[in-house]
């Protein structure tokens, strides 16, 4: 609910439903007694422009669906270390990723 409430959405983007109808991976990054954050990831067909004058390309990148740090730990390192801790159990890199928004 506070990443769709960050996000300006009407409600939210991951739940525990969406995860069990779905082959998309969750990182979470949890202290002693709450979540401090946490990120979606999943694959999605996307159209793309290679280039200005060419048609769009179908591909099916790896994709950042969701991704959140709770309001006090922001700016302190805590969404890196988890979105890099992502990139190597994906074996991706961030160019390599699909972002909405």
């Amino acid at each position: 609910e506070l990443s769709a409430k960050a996000q300006g959405l009407s409600k939210p983007i991951t739940s525990h439903a969406q995860m069990l109808a779905c082959d998309n991976r969750l990182y979470l990054s949890v202290g002693k007694d709450s979540l401090r954050g946490l990120l979606r990831v999943g694959g999605r067909q996307l159209f793309v422009h290679r280039k200005q004058s060419s048609e769009y390309v179908q591909t099916s990148p790896l994709c950042v669906l969701d991704f959140f740090v709770c309001t006090a730990l922001q700016r302190g390192g805590e969404g890196r270390a988890l979105f890099d801790f992502m990139c190597q159990r994906e074996g991706t890199c961030a160019a390599a990723l699909g972002y909405d928004r």
